[in-house]
C-alpha cells in the first residue's frame, strides 16, 4: 500500500434515497461496510480487532500487507497463525 493514504471518505456509501454519499453511522458497534476495513475511525478499529482477536499493531500490519478487504485480512492473520 506505498503511496496509499486511506481517507473516511474512500468508506462512504450511496444514500440509498438521494444518491449523496453518507458516512458510517459513529453510533453503531459495527462498521455499515464490513466487507472492507477502515482503520481511520476509532470504533472500527476495536470492531475488527475484537473479530479478528489481535492487537492494533497486528490489524494495521495484517491490513498493510492484505488490504483493505475483510476477507483478505482474515486469511492473511489465519495463514500467518499457522506459520508461527
Amino acid at each position: 500500500m506505498s503511496g496509499c493514504r486511506v481517507t473516511p471518505s474512500a468508506f462512504t456509501r450511496p444514500d440509498a434515497v438521494g444518491g449523496a454519499d453518507v458516512a458510517d453511522d459513529k453510533t453503531k458497534a459495527a462498521p455499515q461496510t464490513a466487507e472492507l476495513i477502515s482503520l481511520t475511525e476509532e470504533y472500527e478499529i476495536a470492531y475488527w480487532r475484537e473479530r479478528f482477536g489481535v492487537s492494533d499493531d497486528r490489524l494495521a500490519e495484517a491490513v498493510h500487507r492484505a488490504g483493505l478487504s475483510a476477507a483478505a485480512v482474515e486469511a492473511h492473520l489465519k495463514l500467518s497463525e499457522r506459520v508461527n
